[in-house]
């Protein structure tokens, strides 16, 4: 119900009508991937190793989105705001050859860093309502700004630390 009303104010505000409106959205995402490509092989003396170009994989990532908006139309004053932030991470697990002895295979925690970002539009505005006379209107204020934070970087499979050996 208040979606619906919400829905029917923002209409009749960007028509021009007298109103206001406001509205909050928040999601929260969690997604789970699994690439396998696995193989073993042969040197020419007969040793088995792990096959460097091949792949597994397990990762998990997590996003939360938020978005906050309003408007209002009142008389000759007009104005919204849209706001929007994001903020994701992925921990990935694969296979890779250990660094110190190629035959033998780690498993290797990593991830793809931690980010976020923010998106900031507003407007405002006063004239004489139904008038389109640019003479007679404030064009007044008509920003957006936009912001991304990286609080951790990327590690990378390959300069991964976080080791396990699997013999």
């Amino acid at each position: 119900m208040l979606r619906e009303a919400r829905e029917l104010y923002e209409e009749k505000v960007k028509k021009g009508e007298d109103g206001a409106y406001a509205g909050v959205e928040l999601n929260l995402i969690a997604e789970g991937a699994l690439d396998v490509k696995f193989g073993w092989e042969s040197d020419e003396k007969g040793d088995w190793s792990f096959k460097k170009d091949d792949i597994f994989e397990v990762g998990f990532s997590i996003k939360a989105e938020a978005n906050i908006s309003g408007g209002v139309c009142y008389g000759i004053i007009s104005g919204y705001v849209n706001g929007t932030a994001t903020a994701d991470a992925k921990a990935l697990i694969g296979f890779a050859p250990n660094p110190q002895n190629e035959k033998v295979l780690d498993l290797v925690f990593y991830h793809d860093g931690i980010k976020a970002m923010v998106n900031v539009e507003l407007a405002f505005g006063v004239g004489k309502k139904g008038n389109d006379n640019d003479e007679e209107k404030d064009n007044g204020v008509n920003t957006n700004a936009e912001k991304e934070w990286v609080f951790h970087e990327p590690l990378p499979k390959d300069k991964s630390s976080y080791r396990i050996s699997l013999g």
